[in-house]
């Protein structure tokens, strides 16, 4: 090969120079937008917004977002598990928890 690059590489590498670029940009911009998580550009440009939103994913969410992942990110754990489905297991844990912290129950009397 010495040094030469095959050409999905070079497209690759091109895609993920392209989106740290635009993330840059949004990054930038995020310093003078509210500080409302769900109105932020940078979110909205991001296809997985709801995970920085802390909501709860649903199948063809997390199914949407497998299919952008390379090879390598998809590992098997020894329990029969990807990194994937412990990742989101332990997101969509958090997000009940935090979601039942905030329901009280006497705002159900009133």
């Amino acid at each position: 090969m010495d040094g030469e690059m095959h050409e999905n590489e070079l497209d690759t590498e091109e895609a993920d120079a392209i989106a740290k670029s635009e993330l840059q940009k949004l990054q930038d911009d995020r310093k003078t937008l509210p500080v409302y998580p769900y109105r932020e550009q940078l979110l909205e440009a991001i296809n997985n917004h709801q995970v920085y939103l802390e909501r709860i994913l649903r199948k063809p969410e997390i199914n949407a977002f497998s299919e952008e992942l390379k090879a390598h990110q998809k590992a098997l754990l020894p329990d029969n598990f990807t990194v994937l489905d412990r990742a989101m297991i332990e997101h969509n844990l958090l997000s009940a928890s935090k979601l039942y912290t905030n329901i009280r129950f006497y705002s159900f009397y009133t």
